[in-house]
């Protein structure tokens, strides 16, 4: 939706008659009133049509609003003052309709210029085969490759004169850094996986180690006792 200035966001508060509250159908929008006293209903009513076809981005229905609403106003002959008031809203609408109408013009001629440039550019370039060479050394996980054939294909184009390819190396760049990150990080995840299951080995090794231990202690003690001293053997027989 169009923001419009301010003159003209007061507008609804300036055009404010019991016509435009009526619950009546519109007038046809499309010509001028046929009678003098409709004149400034009419050309208000219009007024606005223009103002909401100008923020719903209807620039040539907005214009052509604003043409009858001058039409209506022209017809007013014994309130000089209030069609003067009138015309410069008028005006001030039609200022804004024609800016954004420029606008919308030179950004379609723009589009339809990059379109042309786009399709008369060449595709097989000493760029886009370095730039191709680029791709698959991304796809081999080769990130230095990849990143100097985006410099070397650059350069390439630039030598050229060749246009239209910046926004591919750009994203072609920005794949080769986020891939390495994530290469990255898969490694560091594996070396982090891989020390903490060392560490689990050799904990599990000291506890069996320690356990080993225990039992020997345990066992051998047991042995002892049931074998008997051999002095209180002899102690015995005497």
């Amino acid at each position: 939706m169009v923001a419009l200035q301010r003159p003209l966001l007061s507008l609804c508060l300036v055009i404010s008659t019991p016509f435009l509250t009526a619950l009546r159908p519109p007038p046809i929008r499309h010509r001028a009133p046929s009678t003098l006293s409709g004149a400034l209903e009419d050309g208000d009513y219009l007024l606005q049509e223009a103002v909401k076809a100008l923020q719903d981005t209807s620039f040539q229905e907005a214009r052509d609003l604003v043409d009858l609403a001058r039409q209506c106003y022209a017809e007013i002959e014994d309130d000089a003052a209030r069609r003067a008031e009138r015309e410069a809203l008028c005006g001030e609408l039609q200022t804004q309709v024609n800016a954004y109408l420029a606008k919308t013009r030179a950004a379609r001629a723009e589009s339809l210029a990059a379109l042309d440039r786009r399709k008369a550019a060449p595709t097989d370039t000493a760029g886009d085969r370095i730039l191709r060479k680029a791709v698959a050394d991304l796809a081999s996980q080769d990130y230095a490759a990849a990143r100097a054939g985006v410099d070397a294909a650059r350069a390439a184009f630039a030598a050229d004169g060749v246009r239209g390819r910046e926004t591919a190396l750009g994203n072609l760049y920005a794949s080769i850094n986020a891939e390495e990150e994530r290469a990255t990080r898969a490694e560091i995840r594996r070396e982090q996986d891989k020390a903490e299951a060392e560490e689990e080995a050799r904990r599990r090794g000291r506890q069996l180690v320690a356990e080993q231990k225990m039992a020997a202690a345990f066992g051998g003690g047991g042995a002892g006792d049931a074998a008997g001293d051999p002095d209180d053997e002899e102690e015995e027989d005497d």
